[in-house]
């Protein structure tokens, strides 16, 4: 008669303990990833806006106003003379409370307050609108949103811890 080989109870408490452990040191580097998933995605979601805000400045013949408020975590759009000579109602999107907006101009310094990406109607973006955007984490991490070489627009750009002063 063969013998059936079963597991201890001592072999699965063992067992369950390395698993234990190893999901242990794996859920920090997951909590980072998915943090990081939703920084990338609330960088993207800014970016698309900046696109629809050019391509309606381009479809009206007017301008349109991407604009942001760091300090509340707020940014919108404000589209002007529609076709049918109405002005639509302003778009409001809340930033994810875990990061931050930040605002530079062209060189580099941070800027205060309301500011506004302006799209002139032929689809670029005026000279005194901001050169660069970034969305922080709290652990310092910038997402940089950069203004694109032609000046028509914003990209991703990479990534970069802050440095601590």
């Amino acid at each position: 008669m063969g013998g059936r080989r079963a597991m201890t109870l001592l072999e699965l408490i063992l067992v369950l303990g390395l698993l234990t452990m190893f999901v242990t040191m794996a859920a920090p580097a997951l909590g980072r990833f998915f943090a990081g998933r939703s920084q990338l995605e609330e960088a993207r979601r800014l970016v698309a806006l900046a696109r629809f805000a050019r391509v309606e400045a381009i479809e009206r013949a007017a301008r349109a106003e991407l604009w942001l408020e760091p300090e509340e975590g707020l940014f919108g759009l404000t589209l002007t003379g529609p076709p049918l000579g109405v002005d639509e109602p302003e778009r409001i999107y809340e930033l994810n409370e875990r990061f931050d907006l930040r605002v530079y101009d062209d060189a580099g310094e941070a800027v205060e307050g309301r500011t506004a990406i302006v799209f002139t109607p032929e689809g670029a973006i005026e000279a005194q609108s901001p050169f660069d955007l970034a969305i922080r984490d709290k652990d310092g991490y910038e997402l940089p949103i950069e203004r694109r070489e032609d000046g028509l627009g914003f990209v991703l750009g990479e990534g970069r811890q802050e440095d601590e002063v």
